[in-house]
């Protein structure tokens, strides 16, 4: 009894993994195209990076209480 449990608990563990893998797999694949179209914009200058936010204690309403 107990290598049949032993036996179903590896089949729902391999179910599992094996779709695992097909599902980051096909997540990966719809998103290439979208990874192509946004490299082709960048270059084209359609769209562009957006500009880094300013560190720490130069942004607005952030008080430096103590500074070396």
């Amino acid at each position: 009894m107990i290598q049949f449990l032993g036996f179903l608990l590896f089949l729902v563990v391999a179910l599992c993994g094996f779709w695992g893998i097909i599902f980051f797999a096909t997540m990966a694949i719809s998103w290439i195209p979208f990874w192509v179209a946004n490299t082709r914009k960048e270059k084209a200058g359609i769209i562009t990076a957006e500009d880094p936010r300013p560190i720490l204690p130069n942004q607005e309403g952030i008080t430096v209480l103590f500074k070396k």
